[in-house]
């Protein structure tokens, strides 16, 4: 079976892929990257989208300013068509 959505992960000028068979998959390791590589609070994530100028979420993307090491990320999840 092939996946259905990619992870497209962008720290400064490095781009990962990865891709799952779930939206949800792709989100929870989306906002599990946020907190591990973008340092940040867990707490944001009580609703569906969130931005407050330093980092955001939505359903399909997300971003942190001055992240860990001071890096910039930025996340995009796509659906892949079959």
């Amino acid at each position: 079976m092939e996946k259905k959505y990619m992870l497209i992960s962008v720290c400064e000028r490095d781009i990962m892929t990865e891709r799952f068979d779930t939206l949800e998959e792709a989100q929870r390791a989306m906002k599990n990257e946020m907190v591990e590589r973008g340092e940040v609070s867990k707490d944001i994530f009580t609703n569906n989208h969130y931005d407050d100028g330093d980092c955001g979420f939505s359903e399909m993307n997300a971003y942190v300013n001055d992240g860990a090491n001071h890096n910039n990320l930025d996340w995009l999840i796509v659906r892949l068509e079959p």
